[in-house]
């Protein structure tokens, strides 16, 4: 009997440890209180971000927002709360626990029967703080601002708003308003009338046009109100934190209390008058109290939603904290719900940071500025950069939260067809890979010092000159977005058509300019000067723009009906040259242009083919082309890395090489340096960085699942030793419930189910195996 009893616990025992996590297994809970802001947690929701810590026994969360860009188009923060308790049950580390609950959103801090739980409305700006204990505290929570005086800003300062290392007139940032009102406190930025909007565009001679073009930051309103229940305002004081000056302003409980609520309402607006903002706030205020458990429960239940859309779980195989695959499922869901914190904000969240920066002496300790501060800027945005933000969106099914980038390129159409207007009499929408939020290039990275007869639309920079092809990865994005949910994308062609449009005419314009012809012998575009990424430059016919022009006139054409579009998108095809390839040493391979003259950068977009453009893909004929272009060129060698924006992890999975996928996924994976781990970075850019994890989580789906001509490949690229269970999306409204368990996987469901018979299995192939399947 004993050593039946004996069999059955040890029976029991190797099942737990074989059993695939639950999404609540990778809540994030710490049992000491953090050094330091580097040490926030992450919470939001709706548009929301929250860096969340407690530190010497307060509560601190800094708090940001979508699309709060001050004159110089900076991306501030709009403050930060502090909390303290008396008396104090967060006065030591003793049984103190601070958890990030996934499944419903929140955080929770819990120490000495007292418990502290936040939360971010996803449908309302609010963000919430409720407090139960069993004894009666006093609570005192403080706004804090820095932004209390005027700064003027100097130096690297500057990297953090679209003057970066050129700034022309004396740079400021702005004092807020902010004042006791009622019993609350009101805070907001107003953005004056001029701004770096008009600097640009005088600097880049749009003057003439300037009345037609978008102005996102001239007028522009952001703040809020903090208000507690049963709180009054105590008083100011002046503090610094990390050498930040700051002026507090203090709500205090009226009496001791075991249960205390506090409030933040956030509110934006633009081209209205202050009191007509404020008039909005007040209400904001009074209808966010009346629903407070209504917004709870929806919030709630929207978060259940978002975990049940899609996921990749991954097992442990040794201990938790040095498990690295373990830590890739962990950090792929992490990561997957900070971009879920800006579902549906009216920007696209920032690839360098996100709504999650903190105080900059922690990524750098050079750069002892104001929590405001992040390299690459605020409303600048960099497309190669942003991409990988988004792309994993469709296989994770989150096609709600791709409408603010890709409606952000919508909103700037017609500031880019100016563009083409002003400059050189086409048509065409010119996009350049750094661009702000209203359309232009940065002013920086366009220059200032430039050689009198130099062409104004052109960046004179060595890294960005030339480089028009990165808007089309988001048109591509707008097409399969056609093909994953069968939704019309009616509002999108139109964009798409100016955009390859631009490529036709001005390609034909440059070339008349240099002789009579626009085509060369072949009928065939010359695209040149161009740019293959940033790094083949002044390039002739770079490998990246054709794929990409090849790839979205076809998917185009596959959604017009009307025909005089499809006569043209059918003549334009026929001109786009073919791609570049090299014999070397028997091997045929891709290059990255026809021709280039330096290289500038540590890209590879001779793999662009691959990834993202699937022109080469398992399935595809001639796989060994790509394949020897990852093992033989030398650049693709020598370039390779799991840093940041690299792409390593991502080409090696699209290919269907296991053992190379494996390694730099869980290179790119791997916890971060910092608390949390999903705070990778800075990378090349800044921290926590977006595109490393972006990166990272397409390199595990392409992984797991990859999609030809209507086939479905399960395991391309995943070792059968991993054991994983993961729920992904595929074209036709398709989605895949998979789980793989010591070698041996089992499909959990599949929908529609007539998609299981387009299921092909490649878990025990081999790489000439998946070569050969085209």
């Amino acid at each position: 009997m004993k050593t039946t009893i004996t069999f059955i616990l040890m029976l029991f025992s190797i099942c737990v440890e074989a059993q695939i996590p639950v999404i609540e297994n990778y809540n994030q809970v710490w049992e000491t209180q953090s050094a330091n802001s580097s040490e926030s947690m992450p919470l939001g929701g709706g548009d929301i971000g929250a860096n969340v810590w407690v530190e010497k026994g307060n509560l601190y969360f800094y708090f940001s927002r979508s699309g709060t860009f001050d004159e110089n188009n900076q991306l501030l923060k709009l403050g930060r709360i502090k909390v303290s308790l008396t008396p104090n049950p967060f006065k030591d580390n003793l049984e103190f626990r601070q958890e990030l609950i996934l499944k419903d959103g929140c955080v929770k801090i819990i120490q000495n029967g007292t418990q502290i739980k936040l939360w971010v409305d996803v449908f309302h700006p609010i963000i919430h703080l409720d407090l139960e204990s069993k004894t009666p505290l006093t609570m005192k929570a403080s706004y804090e601002t820095w932004r209390h005086l005027n700064r003027v800003l100097k130096g690297k300062e500057n990297n953090a708003n679209s003057y970066k290392w050129a700034p022309q007139p004396e740079v400021i940032t702005f004092k807020d308003s902010v004042s006791f009102v009622q019993n609350g406190v009101q805070f907001y930025h107003h953005n004056r009338e001029q701004t770096v909007f008009d600097v640009a565009v005088k600097q880049q001679k749009m003057e003439a046009v300037k009345n037609q073009m978008l102005n996102p930051l001239q007028g522009l309103i952001f703040g809020g109100f903090m208000q507690g229940s049963q709180m009054k305002p105590e008083a100011t004081y002046l503090s610094k934190y990390q050498d930040t000056d700051c002026k507090g302003y203090s709500l205090v409980s009226v009496k001791p209390s075991k249960k205390q609520s506090l409030t933040v309402n956030l509110h934006t607006d633009q081209s209205v008058e202050i009191n007509q903002w404020e008039s909005a706030l007040a209400h904001q205020v009074k209808e966010g109290i009346q629903n407070t458990k209504k917004s709870e429960k929806k919030t709630v239940s929207w978060w259940n939603r978002f975990w049940d859309r899609s996921f990749i779980l991954t097992q442990k195989t040794g201990e938790i904290p040095k498990d690295s695959v373990y830590q890739m499922g962990q950090n792929y869901q992490l990561f997957r719900y900070m971009l879920g914190c800006n579902a549906y904000g009216k920007y696209p969240t920032k690839f360098n940071g996100g709504l999650f920066t903190y105080d900059p002496v922690f990524t750098n300790a050079s750069l002892n500025f104001t929590p405001d501060f992040r390299n690459w800027g605020g409303g600048t945005m960099t497309a190669q950069n942003q991409r990988l933000v988004y792309f994993p969106m469709l296989k994770s099914g989150d096609y709600d939260m791709m409408k603010s980038q890709l409606d952000y390129y919508l909103s700037l159409q017609k500031n880019a067809e100016l563009r083409s207007e002003v400059y050189w009499k086409h048509k065409g929408a010119s996009f350049t890979e750094q661009l702000e939020n209203f359309g232009l290039p940065n002013p920086a990275e366009y220059a200032w010092k430039r050689p009198e007869n130099f062409d104004p639309g052109v960046e004179y920079n060595a890294w960005l000159e030339y480089q028009w092809d990165t808007v089309l990865e988001f048109c591509q994005m707008m097409l399969l977005q056609k093909e994953y949910t069968n939704e019309a994308i009616t509002k999108y062609k139109p964009f798409i058509m100016s955009c390859l449009r631009f490529f036709d005419e001005h390609y034909q314009y440059l070339a008349k300019n240099r002789g009579i012809k626009g085509l060369d012998s072949n009928g065939n575009l010359i695209l040149y000067p161009g740019s293959a990424a940033e790094t083949y430059k002044m390039a002739n016919n770079a490998t990246s723009t054709i794929a990409a022009l090849r790839v979205v006139t076809e998917g185009l054409l596959k959604n017009t009906e009307d025909k005089e579009e499809k006569e043209y998108l059918l003549s334009f095809y026929k001109r786009i040259p073919p791609l570049n390839y090299i014999l070397e040493d028997s091997h045929k391979m891709l290059i990255p242009a026809k021709s280039w003259e330096r290289i500038n950068n540590v890209e590879v977009p001779q793999l662009y083919p691959v990834f993202p453009w699937g022109i080469y893909a398992i399935g595809k004929p001639d796989l060994q082309v790509a394949l020897n272009t990852w093992k033989f060129d030398t650049d693709a060698i020598k370039f390779r890395s799991h840093v940041g924006w690299k792409q390593d992890n991502i080409f090696s999975a699209r290919l269907g090489l296991t053992q190379e996928a494996a390694k730099y996924n869980k290179l790119k994976m791997a916890n971060s340096e910092r608390r949390f781990p999903a705070f990778w970075g800075p990378g090349f850019d800044w921290t926590p960085d977006h595109n490393w994890g972006g990166a990272g989580m397409i390199g595990m789906q392409e992984m797991l699942l990859q999609e030809t001509e209507g086939k479905i490949f399960l395991f391309p690229a995943w070792p059968k030793e991993w054991n994983v269970h993961f729920k992904l999306h595929a074209s036709q409204n398709t989605t895949i419930e998979v789980e793989l368990q010591n070698g041996i996987y089992k499909i959990i469901n599949v929908f529609p189910p007539e998609r299981g018979k387009d299921i092909i299995n490649l878990l025990d192939k081999t790489i000439t195996e998946k070569s050969n399947l085209n």
